[in-house]
């Protein structure tokens, strides 16, 4: 196999040095996507909901993503729909809130997506998520938690999270 598997391995090698440059110039004709994993940034959002039918209240929004321009600082917001998200039970309730948020600015609005949970004993926690956006915001993604403390005029909803 000495001489024969030599001239095996230089042939193969010298096929592979000539594919590199046609493979390195296959792959600068790759079209580079668009789509790139943009950094989470940091929001938090302080909301004063209003009861009524509709829901309503201005919100206020700090943080990263309001610092780096992703984000407006305050609007107003209604609530699209509230509805019940599973059974009552003796200790709480769920509801699934979709909340509108339109930007002051005039830069767009979004909505998110908010499940509660109400707790008797403890209190309301939610999670949330951006659920569509228009104007500046038609492609904003993120998610969060919160909880609300109950005020006079209704609840003020404390949200936490990061967008993108």
């Amino acid at each position: 196999m000495g001489s024969r598997g030599n001239a095996f391995t230089t042939r193969h090698a010298a096929i592979g040095m000539r594919l590199v440059p046609i493979m390195a110039a296959l792959l600068l004709m790759l079209p580079v996507s668009t789509v790139q994993a943009a950094v989470p940034l940091g929001v938090h959002f302080d909301v004063q909901t209003t009861f009524a039918d509709p829901s309503h209240g201005p919100f206020v929004a700090i943080g990263p993503a309001v610092d780096q321009g992703l984000m407006c600082g305050k609007g107003d917001t209604v609530d699209l729909s509230v509805k019940p998200a599973g059974e009552a039970s003796s200790v709480g309730f769920s509801l699934q809130v979709l909340k509108q948020f339109t930007c002051a600015d005039g830069s767009g609005s979004f909505v998110l997506k908010l499940q509660v949970r109400i707790d008797f004993d403890r209190g309301g926690s939610a999670s949330w998520k951006v659920m569509s956006g228009t104007g500046a915001y038609e492609r904003l993604h993120g998610a969060g938690d919160g909880y609300g403390v109950p005020a006079d005029y209704g609840v003020n909803d404390l949200l936490f999270g990061t967008v993108h």
